[in-house]
């Protein structure tokens, strides 16, 4: 995914849920602190913004983003990314990763939209806590690309609630290349 399309997923996602403000927590938020020319491919792959509405208390407007901009969706279709609506309960994330938000704006349908992107370093830290090949993927190139500095992403991945810090995923600085659970 390309910033602009990350943009237009956000766009219609606000345009959805009449919203000016919306978080965005999967790999694309890494979009709003990094260009893409300094981006690695595998930084860029996915064709999916994980997008966590503010107020979702009944995970309704998640289900919304799902319904209309989501995989398989006419919007997916006709424009090829989609928005992925999560629940905060479904993230699992270094403390005070609310706080690190970098904004991202876009101009929306009917005025400015802010989209709260995840901290490149609490980013990579929720990838690594995730752990599929594709996350580890995603960990070890950015780190090999210096977006992030790993010593930072392991301590915010081992300050995750509720991480067993036996099993702790490191992205070691001098092995950039390894991003693995031991």
């Amino acid at each position: 995914m390309r910033r602009s399309e990350l943009e237009h997923v956000v766009r219609a996602a606000a345009a959805v849920l009449r919203v000016d403000e919306l978080i965005v927590v999967g790999s694309q938020a890494i979009l709003a602190t990094a260009t893409e020319l300094d981006l690695p491919d595998e930084a860029t792959m996915s064709f999916e913004a994980d997008l966590l509405p503010f107020d979702d208390g009944q995970h309704e407007l998640a289900d919304t983003i799902d319904a209309v901009i989501g995989d398989g969706s006419m919007f997916q279709q006709t424009h090829g990314s989609y928005g992925q609506g999560v629940s905060e309960g479904t993230i699992k994330a270094p403390a005070g990763w609310k706080d690190r938000l970098v904004p991202l704006r876009v101009e929306g349908h009917d005025g400015p939209v802010t989209a709260w992107c995840m901290e490149a370093h609490d980013l990579v830290a929720t990838r690594a806590l995730v752990g599929r090949e594709k996350d580890r993927s995603f960990c070890r190139a950015v780190i090999s690309a210096g977006i992030v500095d790993a010593a930072v992403v392991a301590a915010r991945v081992r300050d995750a609630p509720g991480t067993d810090t036996t099993r702790v995923p490191t992205c070691v600085p001098s092995h950039a290349a390894t991003c693995s659970a031991h």
